[in-house]
């Protein structure tokens, strides 16, 4: 079951892969409308995965978490930039160990850190008692953190890219509903790759998902093209 809420956003993008995003008829009425923890309550009993888009509040997470014990689903965190302050940091970094997958990208983790350097930043993430991590890195990829190691998972290459708007989603849900179906985290970051690369080659998702699209899918995930470290 999806529970869709529509809202209106004003998206800036800057040369340097920076993004300013505004609500259109402002935050109060993009809060009105974000589904509570009540909403999401009665879809979660045979749910395999929930996926969840938000802030660092606490009050918020607390009774999704006891969702999560009482249903038993994975839980994936893609956190919200307004709560990727170095004052959240601790909050944050709790709130993630009690989650399966948390997603992030790289400018997020940097104002959360107020690191520049990747490799410090890895190992950070590393630190964190979360199953599984993705750190998203743009047209570079995805650094998926599991098992006690992070991969570099390249972007897939000759995509002609039309709208990146979207992308980050398509890499975070597609990388989630890998890991719920194989377990295994490198193998669900480059399942989340692939799924960006046919949502940033058009305007919008796609709006249906056909046999040509998942050959394709099925043929990009059967090489072996991610970097251990």
């Amino acid at each position: 079951m999806t529970i869709i809420s529509w809202s209106l956003n004003v998206i800036k993008y800057f040369e340097d892969g920076e993004r300013v995003e505004t609500p259109k008829y402002g935050l109060d009425h993009y809060k009105n409308i974000e589904a509570t923890p009540e909403d999401l309550s009665k879809y979660c009993e045979n749910a395999k995965g929930v996926y969840v888009f938000k802030n660092a509040n606490i009050e918020f997470w607390d009774k999704i978490l006891i969702l999560k014990k009482t249903y038993g689903f994975k839980l994936m965190w893609e956190i919200g930039s307004d709560a990727t302050t170095i004052e959240n940091y601790e909050i944050v970094k709790n709130i993630a160990s009690e989650v399966d997958v948390f997603s992030l990208n790289l400018s997020e983790a940097r104002n959360m850190m107020n690191l520049k350097d990747i490799d410090e930043i890895l190992n950070i993430l590393l630190r964190f008692k979360t199953p599984f991590i993705l750190l998203r890195a743009g047209s570079k990829g995805t650094y998926a953190i599991y098992n006690g190691k992070y991969c570099l998972i390249p972007s897939i290459k000759d995509i002609k890219v039309v709208d990146v708007t979207g992308g980050g989603n398509s890499s975070s849900g597609g990388a989630f509903i890998g890991y719920c179906e194989t377990g295994n985290g490198f193998l669900a970051a480059k399942m989340g790759n692939i799924s960006a690369s046919f949502s940033i080659a058009q305007y919008g998702v796609p709006e249906f998902i056909d046999e040509k699209m998942r050959n394709k899918a099925y043929e990009l995930l059967g090489g072996t093209y991610f970097e251990k470290r």
